[in-house]
Parts: structure tokens; sequence; C-alpha cells
């Protein structure tokens, strides 16, 4: 990963923070299963500070029985400050600042931590935000539109079992080139082959657009 810009540095991390990693005691920690993504986060967050990885075994969860690989920084004064903005109560928040911050760099660590590329039928772009409250979801509707000109469906749905509400942002058929040649185009040597399944060839979202079958998705009212 070539060298940011304090900015782009930034903007980069409250990506990270917005997925899979955390801030606690001035230092950041993120996980993956994939060793190569997770050095891929390593290789950032060290133009910062010293950063290790460690690979761990963890049971019985989400991972199955795959190693995880953990990426940890040492204490740095902007982490402190982010970790002021971001949590509240121990709680991770969004706020404007993070949201006016987030670069495209950003988008693509916060889609590989918790997007997922639903094949079923076309080539849906979702990202798991389920960390945050509605209103915090109209907060990042706005400003991705604003921002990047991306627009996002809002989804939920409510878990009995669980008594909880989940949500998650859909991008809108439309974006989805504007999505590809935003977030992945500029990072695609940078992005591990191993988690390359989460991003479609271009052209083949263009062939779809063109289909008659999906015509009908790619109108702006969708």
């Amino acid at each position: 990963m070539e060298k940011l810009s304090s900015l782009q540095f930034k903007g980069a991390i409250i990506g990270m923070v917005l997925g899979d990693g955390c801030i606690s005691r001035g230092y950041i920690k993120t996980t993956s299963v994939i060793k190569e993504y997770a050095e891929m986060k390593k290789d950032i967050l060290s133009q910062l500070t010293d950063t290790t990885i460690s690979r761990y075994s963890k049971s019985k969860s989400s991972f199955g029985d795959k190693d995880i690989y953990e990426v940890r920084t040492r204490k740095h004064p902007i982490y402190t400050k982010l970790e002021m903005r971001m949590y509240h109560n121990r709680k991770r928040t969004i706020d404007e600042y993070c949201l006016k911050t987030i670069t495209p760099l950003g988008l693509l660590i916060w889609y590989l931590d918790d997007g997922c590329l639903d094949k079923t039928c076309g080539l849906k772009f979702q990202i798991h935000s389920n960390a945050y409250d509605y209103p915090s979801h109209l907060l990042i509707q706005k400003y991705l539109n604003d921002r990047f000109g991306l627009r996002f469906n809002i989804r939920q749905t409510f878990k009995k079992q669980r008594n909880k509400r989940y949500f998650w942002l859909y991008l809108k058929a439309i974006d989805r080139i504007k999505f590809w040649d935003l977030v992945f185009a500029p990072y695609l040597k940078e992005i591990p082959e191993q988690i390359q399944y989460k991003i479609p060839a271009r052209e083949n979202i263009e062939s779809m657009m063109e289909s008659k079958k999906h015509k009908r998705f790619y109108d702006d009212i969708v």
C-alpha cells in the first residue's frame, strides 16, 4: 500500500473502525480469518505506529474452526482522539465528522469487513451495518449520497427470538458501476485474491445492466 496522506490515513482508519476494527485505550485492534487481508490492514496501520499481527484459533463461533489473525497497533494520540469521538458509554457510534472524513479506501475496508456480494438475483452490494441504529443509518445514507453520489437503501429485519432489529445498507442498482469505479478500481492490486470473491468483474455488472432481464433494476427510480 502506497504512503497515505494524513487525511487519507484517517479516512481509511474510520472505515476500519466502522467495520471489524475497534479502538481501545488509544490503540486499534482488528481481525480477519483471511491472513492476506489482515496483512493488508497491517500495511496501512504500520504507516503510523509499529503494528503486530498474531494468529490464534477460535472454535464454536461464526468463524468456525478457522484461525483468526489479529492486527494490533501501538497507542497513539490520533487513535485516542478518534476513540473519544466514536465511542460513547463504551458503545461505538457514528457522527458527521466520521462521514465527512471517510475516504474511498475507508469505504473499501468497511465493505470488505462487513459487506457481501449477493449473486442470487443480480450482483447486489450490501453492508451489514447493524451496529448502528436507524437515525445513524439515515445519516450514513445522506452523507454517502452527498459526498460520493452513492445511493443506498436502508433495509431492516426483526429477529423475534433475539428481540433485536438488524439493519443493512443496500446499494441501489443504478450506482453499482459508480461504486466499483470509486471503491474497487483504485485498489485492485492491493486487495488480496483470497477476498476478491466480494468483488465482481466490472464487465459482469455492465452485462447485467444491458440484459433485458435485469434492465428494470437499473432505472433511476430503483
